[in-house]
């Protein structure tokens, strides 16, 4: 079945650089994306995304008001998915990002993982 496994550094600060750390797994060579849902007040570091891009890691990205889509690069098609990007938190405190899902392109069948609490100093 599909698995997706969120790790976010447990270190977070206001306006210092956090990484976070999206591992996935889906059955054979089936295209997938991964929705990784942030919560109010952390934004992606969009030249880490499209780091990601040209070392091939994903096929592309979009990013939304909360939310980070990631197309799986053909290569990885079949094989252990994990990419590592950045985030930068402009608020403290207790947050609390939406559900986040990885599912097969153009299906509606998708894993969800439980919302994620961040606690930003």
């Amino acid at each position: 079945g599909l698995e997706l496994m969120v790790d976010v550094a447990k270190d977070a600060r206001v306006g210092r650089p956090v990484a976070v750390t999206l591992s996935a797994a889906v059955p054979g060579a089936l295209p997938f994306e991964v929705h990784h849902a942030l919560p109010a007040g952390v934004s992606p570091d969009r030249q880490s995304l499209a780091a990601l891009v040209t070392a091939g890691k994903i096929q592309r990205f979009e990013v939304e008001d909360g939310l980070v889509t990631l197309w799986a690069s053909p290569g990885r098609m079949g094989q252990a998915f994990s990419v590592t990007y950045r985030v930068m938190p402009s608020l403290a405190g207790r947050l609390i990002a939406g559900a986040s899902q990885v599912k097969l392109t153009g299906r509606d069948s998708a894993t969800w993982v439980p919302p994620a609490v961040w606690v930003v100093k």
